[in-house]
């Protein structure tokens, strides 16, 4: 068996040499072609199938801190746009709670309104059964209509028919009431010329009637005014017959105020009734 070397050297199992690089100095080792470097004892961080193995585990184990880096950024950015949505929501909800107070509202209203309008129907449900109407000659379906009068103290009084439905009509200078007393304006009074009587109020009337007795037998005459205070002579005396007795209508004659005046001596009785 022929030597190569008088220096003994290790090898492997495949009886390549091993060299410790520990050991080589700084020219390194030459390596050609295709040939594998087997490191010893130390290691110089040479690509081997260990540390290429690692290195991929490393990668995989970055990529997915990335990868779960990456969804935390969206999960924080779901949280965002989460958070905007539910204030969204939120408005959405008091616009939906003030819409539906507006609504009950609405239907109270609603309800009132038609309460109102029932009440009414009902009542002029009970005019149908009261009132009729038509136009026939016999007027035994005519309208019935209430006609009013405003009296002299401003009330509202129901003209008045007759037992045939006819209507009652008083004409001027006559009532079935008057007002007045007798001997108002004298009464058995000694009057001389230019005697003057008591005074009448007749602002709520149109006709008056003056009568009486005079044991003289001159004109009386007749004065009126309108504030109780000037009187004027209306032109107009008054004549007793001869029995001493007098009676003077003026019909639609307009004063507030009536007076007789005496133009001799005499005892005159006197009254005054207006209506």
């Amino acid at each position: 068996m022929s030597r190569i070397s008088n220096n003994s050297f290790a090898v492997n199992s495949s009886l390549e040499q091993k060299i410790d690089i520990a050991t080589v100095s700084a020219g390194g080792i030459p390596i050609s072609g295709t040939a594998n470097v087997d490191v010893v004892a130390n290691s110089i961080g040479l690509a081997t199938s260990a540390n290429q193995s690692t290195t991929n585990s490393n990668l995989s184990t970055i990529a997915s801190n990335q990868a779960s880096l990456a969804t935390e950024s969206t999960l924080s950015n779901v949280s965002s746009e989460l958070a905007t949505q539910s204030t969204d929501l939120n408005n959405i909800a008091s616009s939906t709670s003030s819409t539906n107070s507006s609504v009950q509202n609405i239907d109270t209203s609603t309800t009132s309104t038609a309460s109102n309008t029932s009440s009414i129907s009902s009542t002029i449900s009970n005019l149908d059964t009261k009132v009729s109407s038509g136009s026939d000659a016999a007027l035994s379906a005519a309208q019935q209509v209430l006609l009013y009068a405003r009296d002299s103290g401003g009330g509202l009084d129901a003209l008045q028919v007759n037992g045939s439905g006819e209507l009652i009509v008083t004409t001027s200078g006559g009532s079935s009431s008057h007002n007045g007393s007798q001997g108002n304006l004298m009464n058995a009074v000694s009057a001389s010329n230019g005697t003057v009587s008591n005074v009448i109020t007749t602002t709520s009337s149109n006709s008056v009637n003056i009568f009486g007795s005079t044991t003289g037998t001159g004109q009386i005459e007749v004065e009126v005014s309108a504030d109780n205070s000037t009187f004027y002579t209306m032109g107009y005396s008054i004549f007793p017959n001869g029995s001493g007795l007098f009676s003077q209508q003026f019909p639609n004659v307009i004063s507030n105020y009536w007076r007789i005046k005496a133009t001799e001596t005499a005892t005159i009785t006197a009254t005054l009734l207006h209506n």
